[in-house]
């Protein structure tokens, strides 16, 4: 039986004993009494759903865990994502695939929420887990061949992501090589190779290692003639310049869209409760 199905037995046993307990007695008098009735009165708001109940609200989407199962020394427990925002105005975003070229994705194919760090406690010890990428609905844990689910106590998403667009203009030279572009993101000038055309190499960091698939960088001032990305898909850009020497302020702008880390926790139900 899988810990899913444990848990929903516990709590089944658990709630049909307390109502056992708690049940008060049957008023006979009242009973006897022609034309009068009992009722009840609920004060308790119901509760808000947008899917179905032990839903986590990201952002905006809704996450719900589908299952969990042991996977060659890993835990996997899958997810669902459903999106609550509005797309039909949305505009589409333009993915940089190397080699120059680029792919349109439309707000309905877009992941917008990224739940990429989680972790279980398992007995006294607390084991991180990852979701490989924003398309992916798994997050993995490392726990060896011996792990027993039954151990788990708590499931948690630690911090999460949200895909924001992104318009910075920076400035870099030899001497001052790096500058922040957006939490989070830094741009570093990696090389100037000056020639008839001066070529100038820019590369963007991520802390989280996030990808920057939609994200592109030009020159910001007069003289550049294009900018391409790295064919080898690593988000670094080769920018051409008309001088055989680059300006002494390298102005580069920085726009589409990329990831932004919310630091806030939120505890996983396994078990379908709210």
């Amino acid at each position: 039986m899988t810990k899913k199905a444990v848990i929903g037995v516990i709590l089944f046993c658990s709630a049909g004993l307390l109502g056992m307990i708690t049940a008060p007695r049957p008023d006979v008098g009242a009973d006897l009494v022609p034309g009068s009735a009992t009722s009840t009165i609920t004060t308790a708001a119901p509760e808000a759903r947008f899917v179905t109940a032990g839903e986590i609200v990201l952002g905006p989407a809704v996450l719900v865990v589908d299952d969990a199962a042991l996977d060659g020394g890993q835990l996997a427990i899958h997810f669902d994502l459903e999106t609550l925002a509005p797309t039909g105005d949305a505009p589409d975003v333009v993915e940089q695939l190397g080699f120059g070229n680029s792919a349109t994705v439309t707000a309905e194919q877009l992941d917008t929420v990224f739940p990429d760090q989680w972790e279980i406690q398992a007995g006294d010890e607390a084991i991180a887990g990852t979701v490989a990428s924003p398309s992916a609905r798994t997050a993995r844990f490392d726990v060896g061949d011996d792990f027993d689910p039954d151990l788990i106590r708590r499931v948690k998403i630690v911090s999460y992501a949200l895909l924001v667009p992104i318009s910075a203009q920076i400035s870099l030279a030899p001497d001052a090589d790096t500058a922040p572009v957006a939490p989070g993101i830094t741009a570093r000038l990696l090389a100037v190779t000056e020639q008839s055309n001066t070529i100038v190499q820019i590369e963007l960091r991520s802390e989280r290692q996030f990808n920057m698939d939609d994200l592109r960088v030009t020159g910001a001032s007069p003289g550049w003639l294009s900018a391409v990305r790295e064919a080898d898909g690593r988000p670094r850009w080769n920018l051409t310049y008309d001088a055989t020497e680059a300006p002494e302020r390298i102005r580069i702008a920085v726009e589409g869209a990329a990831w932004a880390t919310i630091d806030d926790a939120f505890e996983v139900p396994m078990d379908g409760s709210p």
